[in-house]
């Protein structure tokens, strides 16, 4: 065989090498690492593709050709540049809106439906949540009655059939219906047939549905405005067809018609996105993790796959070096080895792409069990994602090859034999420098709280963790050798001699075996900082700042009349509040709360700044916010804050005072009447209260729950919800570390298979080498799990203080356990199983020569 690399054809060359490296049988770790890469790229794809091409087929619109539905965000200006703001639900229509689409309407020969949705319940205990539609809407569904009279009269109601069916109602009996002015007795006067969806769309998450008289649903929604509008082709029933065809190639002209107001013209499937914006919202959300979590897993990737990479060299350097004291030149070498990458990367889509699309299922399961999907919601893995997948993961493996080995196949043979096993570990200069960078730049990211209070703070701290993070798992190596140097001497006793001199000479390898599972921890934790650290200021905020009692809350809302004199109204909804930075709006999440009597009795809220009496009503245009608040908008008493209310409306009010309660208490106190009146869709209508505080334990009528008064004054997510929803949509990269740090421990271990029979030679017992491997994995340990937590301590503590002032981590104990606990069990089975099958072989191999 010639690998002499002269004139021979260069083709015949590479296949020679890459033949006698194929031999070698040290390819399997780089492709399960290559292959797990590929399942979670299929696996991140599949998110933004949901995000980006989900669809949802309507049902109760299905017979309009064109829907109008209040737009999902609005759009602020700033000085030099505009911003669009989203709100917590579709805005109501107004009648601005209304009267444009009457009038297009009317030109193209079409009639406008309005739709008025408002929350109520049903059910023997009125537990049953359901939307409250106006009669006239059937039009815009099968509008087909199955069985009773035709409209229904004050007093009466029509239900779908499919929620007749569960209440075991007929026609002519008494139906309990709960709303926003209270619970009353209908007589049921007909069941509707339950609209269907098409079978090859998105389901949709079924809400059941009651149909109520024009006068009394309207009165019951959203200051009286509609949720959508439907438009309907006159005409008979063949010429319906064709002209709803017209109609639908029209709407451009009433898109132009709206333009400039907070509206959404839908037609085909965009009519189920209207009729559901839950849908909407998450393929919205999906676009946002699908993008981020791409970009993570690409650094993540080469985190993983170069040291994996690294240490399959490190166990071929004999072979290479007698390939190169073969004539093979180093572009000869590096041509080989990027051929056999290749082939890896085919190896790797093989297995990944199956094991991707298995991943997808599993993780739409899981997502869907915990209520981050909308019940039916499926996560998509088109041709393009997996496509896209394959070649990234390609492009990836075979950069990471040539970085990786191109110092290796420059080194001269003699050199390459007489280096220390230990310097395929050590880290470049360009690493260590990008290293130290990211480390500087994010520990001063971190730290930004301690000088400025407000969320972009806590948003830059969270950020710089992530920077942190990557840093030191790129700089922190030679620290961590240096650590591992340190706690292997001087030797206590003969018996711990050998494992301390093999575990200090293995310094650099088991430092390079650190860094990804400080990856892992290190990722988990500051993960869910920021989320768990908002939900857990606000529920010990609302604790602190209320004067104990409960809280009466419905989903249909709790009418102002009939409360008793000393309880507390509140009505609660989620604004934006935003201030211009660099000529542009940068908006953030407030909670905004209104009182509908005086909240002395029930808050205690110290007033920081400013003057405001909590025993008096707040005046129309005033508004008093929180500390936090306050420092997120740069404002105080007499200063103007500009924020968007959940129904799109943008108002100026005066800030007449800063209380001194943290994030998520009462950041912004508006008057009752000025929330009440611009809720979202969906919203209990008219003055209903959201929930109502009383000074003791009340008992809770049908249809109402009686709950801690802390409890929706904090918000409905808790700080364990606030970290399941930031750590679930991440389990697939998760598992993906946990894959590729066992993969990379075992190849590691299997690695010393030379040097183990060559200390059994020489005399050292199965049992001492059995106890060096135990130290080690302890040691290793210890060092993943204290470094891990070191590196993440930086940004948890100062995202906690830039929160709550107090530098203790509002992460729970035991999603640090169970964080910590997972690592140290990954750590120490992906070392001690592949050592334990050494041993094995150990006795039976002494008389060969690896490799």
């Amino acid at each position: 065989m010639d690998v002499s690399g002269g004139p021979t054809p260069g083709v015949r060359t590479v296949k020679h090498v890459l033949l006698a490296l194929l031999r070698t049988g040290r390819q399997l770790p780089t492709l399960v690492c290559l292959a797990a890469a590929c399942a979670l790229f299929i696996v991140s794809g599949a998110v933004l593709e949901s995000g980006v091409v989900a669809r949802a087929a309507p049902d109760r619109l299905a017979a309009a050709d064109l829907v109008v539905g209040g737009a999902s965000e609005v759009t602020v200006h700033g000085s030099e540049r505009s911003e669009s703001v989203p709100l917590p639900a579709p805005a109501p229509i107004g009648p601005r809106t209304v009267a444009l689409t009457e009038s297009w309407a009317r030109a193209h020969r079409a009639r406008v439906i309005a739709d008025h949705i408002s929350p109520g319940a049903v059910g023997h205990r009125l537990d049953l949540p359901v939307r409250v539609h106006n009669w006239g809407a059937t039009r815009l569904g099968s509008g087909r009655l199955e069985s009773g009279g035709t409209a229904p009269g004050p007093t009466e109601v029509v239900l779908e059939a499919s929620l007749a069916a569960e209440l075991g109602a007929r026609t002519g009996e008494a139906v309990a219906l709960r709303t926003a002015t209270g619970a009353r007795t209908y007589r049921l006067s007909g069941i509707l047939a339950t609209p269907h969806t098409d079978d090859d769309v998105t389901p949709n998450s079924r809400q059941r549905a009651v149909y109520l008289d024009e006068r009394t649903a309207r009165a019951l929604a959203t200051s009286d405005a509609p949720t959508h509008l439907g438009i309907v082709a006159d005409g008979t029933e063949g010429a319906e067809e064709a002209k709803g065809e017209e109609l639908s190639e029209a709407a451009d002209s009433l898109r132009a018609r709206l333009d400039g107001l907070p509206v959404t013209v839908a037609g085909g499937d965009g009519r189920g996105l209207v009729e559901h914006p839950e849908i909407s919202a998450t393929r919205t959300d999906l676009q946002t993790l699908g993008g981020s979590l791409i970009a993570l897993v690409v650094l993540v990737t080469v985190v993983v796959v170069a040291s994996t990479m690294t240490a399959a060299l490190e166990a071929r350097r004999r072979q290479l070096a007698l390939l190169r004291a073969l004539a093979v030149t180093p572009q000869g070498l590096l041509k080989a080895l990027s051929a056999e990458t290749s082939l890896s990367c085919a190896g790797a889509a093989v297995v990944g792409v199956p094991l991707g699309l298995i991943a997808v299922s599993a993780l739409q399961g899981v997502l869907g069990a915990a209520g981050l999907l909308p019940a039916g919601f499926g996560l998509t893995a088109g041709p393009v994602t997996v496509l896209g997948a394959v070649l990234l993961t390609a492009c990836l493996g075979t950069f990471l090859s040539w970085a990786t080995a191109r110092r290796l196949a420059k080194a001269a043979p003699a050199g390459t034999l007489a280096a220390r096993p230990g310097d395929a570990y050590a880290v470049r200069g360009a690493t260590l420098v990008w290293g130290w960078a990211l480390v500087l730049l994010g520990s001063a990211a971190c730290v930004l709280p301690v000088f400025w209070q407000g969320l972009v703070a806590v948003a830059i701290a969270g950020g710089g963790g992530l920077l942190l993070t990557f840093g030191a798992v790129l700089a922190g190596r030679p620290v961590l050798a240096s650590l591992v140097r340190a706690t292997s001497r001087p030797p206590r006793s003969p018996g711990t001699w050998l494992a301390r001199a093999l575990v200090a000479g293995s310094a650099p390898r088991i430092a390079a075996s650190v860094a990804p599972l400080v990856l892992v921890l290190a990722l988990a934790l500051i993960q869910v900082a920021v989320p768990a650290t908002l939900a857990s200021a606000a529920e010990r905020g609302a604790r602190t700042a209320l004067r104990g009692g409960h809280a009466l809350t419905s989903a249909a809302g709790i009418p102002l009349t009939g409360t008793p004199p000393d309880a507390l109204p509140v009505v609660r909804q989620q604004v934006s509040g935003w201030s211009e930075v660099l000529g542009g709006p940068e908006d953030f999440v407030f909670t905004a709360v209104g009182f509908a009597r005086p909240p002395a009795d029930r808050l205690r809220l110290t007033v920081d700044a400013g003057r405001w009496d909590p025993r008096a009503p707040l005046e129309p245009g005033t508004a008093v916010i929180g500390r936090f608040t306050a420092a997120t908008l740069g404002a105080g008493p007499g200063e103007r804050i500009r924020l968007v209310l959940a129904d799109g409306t943008s108002v100026r009010p005066t800030v007449v005072a800063v209380h001194s309660a943290g994030y998520g208490v009462a950041d912004v106190v508006l008057p009752y009447a000025e929330l009440a009146g611009h809720r979202p869709t969906g919203a209990p209508g008219g003055d209903a209260a959201d929930f109502v505080l009383t000074g003791g334990p009340a008992a809770a009528a049908d249809g109402v729950r009686a709950v801690p008064a802390a409890a929706p004054f904090a918000g409905e997510e808790s700080t364990d919800q606030a970290v399941a929803v930031s750590v679930l949509p991440l389990l697939a990269l998760f598992c993906y570390l946990g894959i590729s740090v066992s993969n990379s421990l075992a190849q590691s271990m299997s690695s010393r298979r030379t040097d183990f029979g060559t200390l059994h030679r020489l005399g050292v017992t199965k049992a001492q080498l059995r106890a060096t491997l135990h130290a080690e994995a302890r040691l290793l340990v210890a060092l993943a799990v204290g470094a891990g937590t070191l590196v993440a301590a930086l940004p948890l503590t100062m995202i906690a203080w830039g929160v709550t002032g107090s530098p203790l981590p509002a992460v729970p104990l035991w999603f640090y356990v169970t964080a910590a606990t997972g690592t140290a069990l990954l750590a120490t089975t992906a070392t001690l199983l592949p050592a334990r099958m050494l041993l094995r072989t150990t006795g039976r191999s002494h008389g060969r020569r690896d490799g």
